[in-house]
């Protein structure tokens, strides 16, 4: 019997994967270093013993995904996996495995040990006793005559481990130890979760699910690792307590031999242990409708297709933690073993509803009937190798499956093969690989803006206002993978803002403001601008709102200055109307003690707008030399400026909201040259003092 570590995904299968937001950081620290090295960059913090992500140098992502193992982190230091066994203390290891298992030195009923992903370790005995010292070799431990014609083989695998009985002889076959072969599990309480399996639940609640025994002998040249023939593995009857797995092996053997006219060539092979670790490839078969083949022991096939009476599907399943990027290609390299049906017929790949890994043919089957599991049409068909032809790589194209899987937020794919004819039969390796090259489009940019001529951003009801005919814009622009990313700025009409006058791209740099210029404007049109990142592979995710202005290079005319006042009096307030045209945005004014004079004098420095920065508060505003009062366009503003002396002049300035600004104009605070400003009177107990 076969066990995989319980990682807590809806699809069940292997090691969990890493949300998208975490990953965000190093990719492009990887990225930025892959693009100025023109050499590819692993992203060290996000490998696991199943993935490997890379930046390329051209701006991609690559990120390989395996259904088992392929490395271990020892130290600071990734390493193949290697299943070797060593000496370590009292126990026989593998030299580099992902999951922890250890194996008997013998000497004790004490058989293997596995650890669950949070670190208990369940330990497995046996009720045949003592074991002997083991014959160590490669990855397997032999325990000789474990009973009377009986070896145990212990199997260091890729995840984790497994235990097979060689029965060498049909006596050995009917013994009683065998008709009641009993394993003691302690740090773990049984239990068969469903159809097939069987779970170990550890004291702190982690779990190992394991497939349900299996047996097969050496017809057609079968070993303790894979059966020889086309036959899969068989299931042997057992039952359950808390602690211990019972297995009637006998039973089984017998009902085997009375239904196959075929007869059994010893030795036959029992698989009854636990394996730990990380298996996202298995297959279910028709055959034995109730067996699962998650792990199938030292096995390494995985059976598809058909060839009477056997009928296979099989199924891998990857990690997908992709949400928010573009997926640009996506191949599954699977490894085609062996021809088991000739000539060769066709199987076909397929996207599949996740279920938990290992479920059972019955189980397919009735999940097929009811709607809740769902194939989709084929993706790709191949005959694979001919045969007698040895292991052949099949690589199949997923990136349209991939990138649709992708933009559902879904964080797993399960793919599923199934054979096309009667002469389909095929074995692959539980070994694949998903390789999937992405790119995370650059973000929309944020704070559009004008600075020169320096404007607010308006809207299509109230447009910003521009004194130039070339008008530069800006934006900040972001993304995923800095060091890589272009702006696009679009200008068009606001009249036709599908039809783009003038574009300019900023060209690949790192991340930050980007700018544009847009020459040739007209003058009263109104125009708007928008902005999306590229890098060169994808768009960005989304364009900024759009950005209206209106080209106005034209000084508003003089305003109109009047007072209904009909005598004055040095430092006493007089209402004063103020009014220009429509699109007047405020006036300047200031009092000057002199009388009215043709030409008005220059506007005081303090009081000049620029067409080139962002036009001045001008709400109650007080500089050294002028007052500023806000407009709403052709709209009356009232002031109440004082006369300074007996012949003072009131000027004012309009400007508009470009910031282009009218001459002067001024307005007499004096009935005439003849009829000058009372004087104050200061006898009074008080003085004026002048106000502007």
């Amino acid at each position: 019997m076969s066990a995989s570590q319980v990682a807590g995904h809806s699809g069940g299968g292997g090691a969990a994967s890493q949300s998208a937001a975490p990953q965000r950081a190093p990719q492009a620290a990887a990225l930025q270093r892959a693009v100025a090295s023109g050499s590819p960059v692993v992203v060290d913090e996000l490998t696991t013993p199943t993935e490997l992500t890379t930046a390329l140098p051209d701006g991609r992502m690559r990120r390989e995904l395996s259904t088992r193992p392929v490395r271990v982190q020892q130290g600071d230091q990734w390493v193949p996996v290697d299943t070797d066994l060593v000496a370590e203390g009292d126990w026989w290891v593998p030299t580099a495995s992902a999951a922890q298992v250890r194996f008997s030195p013998g000497g004790s009923e004490l058989m293997a040990q596995t650890r669950t992903a949070s670190g208990e370790w369940v330990s497995e005995s046996s009720k045949f006793g003592t074991l002997p010292a083991p014959v160590v070799q490669g990855d397997t431990a032999t325990y000789p005559e474990v009973m009377p014609g009986v070896d145990l083989k212990l199997v260091a695998t890729k995840t984790g481990m497994a235990s097979i009985y060689v029965v060498k002889s049909a006596e050995a076959a009917k013994s009683s130890g065998l008709a009641s072969l009993q394993i003691a599990v302690d740090g773990a309480e049984l239990t068969s979760p469903d159809q097939g399996r069987v779970a170990a639940t550890a004291d702190d609640g982690s779990s190992l699910i394991a497939a349900q025994p299996l047996w097969w002998d050496s017809s057609g040249g079968g070993t303790y690792r894979e059966p020889g023939e086309e036959a899969p593995p068989a299931p042997v009857s057992h039952r359950l307590a808390e602690d211990q797995l019972t297995m009637d092996v006998g039973s089984s053997v017998a009902q085997a031999e009375t239904g196959s006219a075929k007869d059994l060539v010893y030795p036959l092979f029992v698989d009854p242990d636990w394996s730990t670790g990380m298996s996202d490839s298995w297959y279910t078969d028709a055959a034995y409708p109730n067996a699962s083949y998650l792990t199938a022991g030292a096995s390494d096939v995985l059976r598809v297709g058909n060839y009477a009476p056997y009928r296979s599907d099989m199924f891998f399943e990857f990690p997908l933690d992709l949400e928010g990027s573009d997926v640009l290609d996506a191949v599954l390299n699977t490894t085609q073993v062996a021809t088991a049906a000739c000539p060769p017929g066709w199987i076909s790949s397929h996207y599949v509803t996740i279920f938990t890994p290992g479920y059972t043919w019955n189980q397919e089957q009735a999940w097929k009937q009811s709607g809740d599991m769902w194939w989709s049409g084929t993706i790709e068909s191949k005959q694979g190798a001919g045969c007698g032809a040895g292991p052949t790589p099949l690589g199949w194209t997923m990136t349209d499956e991939v990138a649709a899987i992708v933009d559902t937020g879904a964080e797993w794919v399960h793919f599923g093969f199934t054979g096309e004819d009667g002469m389909s039969r095929k074995h692959f390796s539980r070994d694949a690989t998903l390789i999937v090259e992405y790119n995370n489009p650059p973000d929309v940019p944020t704070d559009p803006r004008m600075i020169s001529p320096a404007a607010v951003c308006g809207t299509a009801a109230v447009p910003a206002a521009v004194s130039a005919t070339s008008v530069t814009v800006q934006v900040d622009q972001t993304d995923p993978d800095p060091g890589n990313v272009d702006t696009n700025f679009d200008l068009v009409k606001a009249s036709k803002l599908n039809k783009v006058v003038q574009e300019h791209a900023s060209g690949l740099l790192a991340q930050g403001p980007r700018s544009a210029t847009f020459t040739g404007l007209t003058e009263g049109v109104t125009y708007a601008w928008r902005a999306i990142g590229s890098d060169w592979m994808a768009d960005g995710v989304g364009y900024t709102p759009w950005c209206y202005f209106t080209v106005d290079t034209t000084s508003p005319p003089v305003p109109t200055v009047s007072t209904t006042a009909s005598s004055f009096t040095v430092g006493a307030p007089v209402n004063v109307s103020l009014s220009g045209a429509s699109d007047v945005a405020g006036y300047v004014y200031w009092v000057a003690p002199s009388k009215l004079t043709s030409p008005a004098p220059a506007v005081p420095v303090d009081g000049t707008v620029s067409t080139t920065v962002a036009r001045p508060d001008c709400n109650g505003r007080v500089t050294a030399n002028v007052r500023w009062a806000c407009s709403a366009g052709a709209t009356a503003v009232t002031v109440m400026p004082a006369p300074l002396d007996g012949l003072s002049t009131l000027w004012v300035s309009a400007y508009d909201k470009a910031g282009n600004q009218s001459a002067a104009t001024g307005l007499a605070l004096y009935s005439s040259v003849s009829n000058p400003a009372m004087a104050a009177n200061v006898d009074a107990g008080h003085e004026w003092q002048s106000r502007r």
